[in-house]
């Protein structure tokens, strides 16, 4: 397969969609009435750029208004309407993929930043329970006790939330029972019912503000 051409703008690809079309044309009828696909065509209509015309600028495509898109339709579609149906659902995916390749980008990112997070959180409890057996007096038991309650409220909630995320990016068929995805959840909606966070926010809420100590014992 050739290397595609990079059209720029909406002129250039104008241009180009009209230059093949004629050829296009001459074979039309007998690839219809011989039912042959026409690969050496798609390969021409792939090698000049046209497939790539919708992708964002950003990403180094022509990005290509509406009208100028609808026009490259047409004009092979005068030529060989068969082999201007074909690349359809190519611009149907490359058009999910703009309107939801970014968002779900954007979550999984936010989503591991929450992963990061309580990760880094966890270490710091870890590391204030260990000055705290140093001299466990009532400051420094406090502040391990609320430093694990801060870990546990946000790895409770990231938790829950990635287990979540995985089955809409998976789509339903995630869900089905012989792949045991769907434990991932159930483990961490179970635990963190177990352990609610709620009335960890609020001993961590009295703390920052008023400085009312936690009680001192382990369920914290």
């Amino acid at each position: 397969m050739s290397v595609a051409h990079v059209i720029a703008n909406d002129a250039e690809a104008l241009a180009v969609a009209a230059e093949p079309a004629s050829d296009f044309r001459k074979g039309a009828a007998e690839r219809d009435a011989r039912r042959r696909l026409p690969h050496t065509e798609l390969e021409r209509l792939s090698a000049s750029g046209l497939l790539a015309v919708t992708v964002p600028a950003g990403f180094g495509g022509a990005e290509i208004r509406a009208d100028a898109l609808a026009e490259i339709f047409r004009l092979p579609a005068a030529a060989d309407a068969g082999l201007a149906q074909i690349p359809q659902s190519h611009f149907v995916y490359v058009n999910v993929l703009r309107r939801q390749g970014s968002e779900r980008q954007q979550e999984f990112g936010e989503l591991a930043i929450r992963e990061r997070a309580a990760g880094a959180l966890l270490r710091e409890a870890a590391r204030a329970v260990d000055d705290a057996r140093a001299g466990l007096t009532d400051d420094p038991a406090a502040e391990a006790s609320i430093a694990v309650a801060t870990a546990k409220v946000t790895a409770a909630e990231a938790a829950v939330e990635v287990a979540s995320a995985l089955f809409e990016v998976s789509g339903t068929r995630s869900a089905i029972d012989p792949l045991g995805l769907h434990r991932h959840w159930r483990d961490a909606r179970t635990d963190t019912l177990h352990d609610p966070a709620r009335w960890k926010v609020q001993h961590i809420g009295r703390y920052v503000l008023n400085g009312t100590r936690p009680p001192r014992h382990g369920l914290l």
